[in-house]
């Protein structure tokens, strides 16, 4: 009996070792995966918002672009980097804007390199986009939700960080004594008792940025793998959290609102009524949120009057009987101004900044600095570009809703664009080296299969 009594002893080490063992393979593969998602959230946060330590001869975002660099030599250097041949014309357009680019740069290079740099994104944002979607996609399904979580995770600390910042102006001014500014932090501390202002995102920028946000949280209900989603409660508050700061941050953000609306509206139009319903809900969703938002906060936020009237200016103005105007609206339509010889209109003058550095010919209008840089054929031809870019995309990738979402979000750029230069080629990008890696894996099955069968 005793014998039997030491083995059964013997059995149940092994087998609680067994499971301990388990367990501890378990819990390091959940820490592994944290890690990564972490990393890949932190990396994306990085490559939008940019922002320079005053320490640093380099912003955040050339950082993790040569990080991103370094990444994309070590894989050819090992023969792990290869791309489908159907990106051959997209690679030989970004080429010749690229050219074109350079060349027209030529004639006053210090004024341009941001611009050389803004039409370049895809060669400089490669390598840090897919360590991105390696991280997030490492032994994990390709679910186009994990992407859009993660982006929006990114979203969410900047919303905390801009929220910080406009209820506690000593937050601002603590981050930023340790960045370095183009303008005084006096005058953008005047700014935030009016607007919201984020790290590395404010004005029209900022807009912009949350636009993409909005857009995205439109596009997550109907694609697999949100864990956002899922929880309700979570969504809607960084719906609402997205909607109040945007409005905040820059008007430009009614655009992106208005054009994420739209592509609700398409996706949803054979279920006409069911999508009335939810927009109703949705909407008293929203006002209530903000009204106990406001309620909350309101003792921190003190006269909310100036904030108010403008973020809705143009709508006030519209009401009152003024037109659909306001004090920016006013500036821009004085910027509509075009060239005047022949020789600007098809080449352009080589510029894009003046040598004190303002805009060039004093125009912020973003298709007409295109124009006086280079051009009206190569502004043509870099719009197109845009729509080319969405177009490979929805056409490779098995998400359908990717049509119409992208075609109202190059729309969107498309408007942007006719109040200051933005490009959208970063949030592109990204879709696009999800999609490749999709197509990868989608040619790798027939494969795997065709293994399987022989062994």
């Amino acid at each position: 009996m005793k014998g039997y009594a030491c083995c059964d002893i013997k059995y149940t080490d092994t087998l609680r070792l067994i499971v301990e063992s388990m367990l501890t393979a378990k819990a390091l593969k959940i820490n592994k995966a944290a890690f990564t998602n972490v990393l890949a959230v932190l990396l994306i946060f990085l490559c939008r918002y940019n922002f320079q330590f005053a320490f640093l001869p380099f912003t955040m975002l050339q950082l993790v672009q040569y990080l991103g660099i370094i990444y994309i030599m070590s894989l050819i250097l090992m023969h792990m980097f290869s791309f489908p041949k159907w990106l051959n014309i997209f690679f030989l357009y970004v080429f010749a804007l690229g050219t074109f680019g350079i060349l027209s740069a030529l004639r006053d290079i210090s004024g341009t390199l941001p611009l050389i740099r803004s039409i370049l994104n895809v060669p400089f944002f490669a390598g840090i986009t897919l360590l991105i979607i390696n991280l997030l996609y490492k032994n994990q399904r390709l679910e186009i939700g994990r992407l859009l979580d993660a982006w929006i995770y990114a979203s969410i600390i900047q919303l905390i960080i801009t929220i910080l910042f406009f209820l506690n102006n000593e937050i601002f001014n603590f981050v930023y004594s340790f960045i370095k500014l183009e303008s005084s932090i006096d005058d953008r501390i005047d700014l935030l008792s009016l607007r919201m202002i984020g790290l590395g995102n404010q004005f029209f920028g900022a807009g912009f940025n949350y636009s993409i946000d909005i857009f995205v949280m439109t596009l997550i209900p109907y694609v697999s793998g949100s864990k956002i989603y899922k929880n309700k409660l979570l969504y809607w508050t960084v719906v609402v959290s997205i909607i109040v700061v945007g409005i905040l941050s820059a008007r430009t953000f009614f655009v992106g609102l208005a054009c994420a609306l739209l592509f609700l509206c398409i996706q949803n139009r054979h279920k006409v009524i069911t999508f009335a319903g939810k927009s109703i809900k949705a909407i008293l969703i929203i006002v209530l949120s903000c009204l106990i938002f406001y309620n909350v906060f309101k003792s921190y936020l003190g006269d909310m009057e100036n904030t108010l009237n403008w973020a809705f200016e143009i709508f006030i103005n519209l009401f009152s009987g003024e037109g659909l105007s306001s004090d920016s609206t006013d500036v821009m339509y004085s910027m509509y101004r075009f060239p005047e010889n022949t020789s600007t209109w098809l080449f352009g003058d080589g510029r894009f900044y003046t040598a004190d550095g303002h805009y060039y010919m004093r125009t912020d209008i973003g298709f007409i600095r295109l124009i006086f840089f280079w051009g009206l054929p190569c502004t043509i031809l870099y719009y197109l570009y845009q729509l080319y870019f969405a177009k490979i995309i929805y056409r490779k990738s098995k998400v359908v809703c990717l049509k119409p979402f992208l075609l109202c979000f190059t729309l969107f750029v498309y408007l942007c664009n006719m109040k200051g230069y933005i490009s959208g080629d970063y949030f592109l990008l990204i879709l696009l080296v999800f999609t490749i890696k999709e197509y990868k894996a989608q040619r790798s099955k027939p494969l795997n299969r065709q293994i399987r069968m022989i062994t």
